[in-house]
């Protein structure tokens, strides 16, 4: 009796593991083909500071390379400044003037804007001048003139000659703060070999390379 009931356990649990292993295999066939109904994977865990890749940044400011050079500083002996341009140019010291260019384009013509290459002598003799005198500043009146602005200027009266000077960049009319025109003049006439203009109710001198001549005017 006891042997009978052991096969029809052991039949009956045969069958349970059978039902069993098919049920499984029919809910993973139905998750296989509904991946919605499977559970999300887990998700990896976010990677440590410590963990994540270097970053390289690259700055364009770059760093300044230290030296042992001390600044220099330029020290001029005098400025010209343009009464008309408002413009200032510096000069190192009466033997070193600036360059050409430099002084065409600050004696330009304040009407017109041409420009043309100036006699250097009428500008080292203001620079010698001021320096004579001490000073640091010369006030320029007038450069070189173009021949439209000379007849302008001839028209309203002003004492200004049918073929000056300045049209042709030979000429400089200035001052020096402090210094009378009438004093300057006469400190240019004896360094000045060229024509030389006194206007003391202008305030200004008239220096060009022309030949030896001495004025007065107003």
């Amino acid at each position: 009796m006891s042997r009978w009931l052991d096969v029809v356990l052991g039949l009956a649990l045969g069958a349970g593991l059978v039902h069993g292993g098919a049920f499984a295999l029919d809910v993973a066939s139905v998750r296989a083909e509904a991946p919605e109904l499977a559970p999300a994977p887990r998700s990896l865990p976010l990677p440590r500071t410590a963990d994540a890749l270097p970053v390289h940044v690259e700055h364009d400011a770059r760093k300044a390379t230290p030296t042992n050079e001390t600044p220099t500083t330029t020290r001029f002996a005098v400025s010209f400044h343009h009464l008309h341009t408002h413009e200032v140019l510096p000069v190192e010291s009466a033997d070193r003037l600036p360059d050409d260019e430099a002084i065409a384009r600050f004696l330009r013509c304040r009407a017109t804007w041409d420009a043309r290459t100036m006699r250097p002598e009428p500008v080292a003799v203001a620079v010698r001048m001021a320096t004579a005198y001490g000073r640091d500043r010369i006030d320029v009146i007038s450069g070189f003139r173009s021949p439209k602005l000379n007849e302008l200027l001839r028209k309203k009266g002003r004492e200004v000659a049918r073929e000056s000077r300045h049209i042709a960049g030979e000429a400089l009319d200035f001052r020096i703060p402090g210094v009378s025109a009438v004093e300057l003049a006469a400190s240019v006439t004896r360094d000045h070999v060229g024509g030389v203009g006194t206007y003391p109710v202008s305030g200004f001198v008239h220096v060009d390379v022309g030949p030896a001549r001495r004025w007065r005017g107003r």
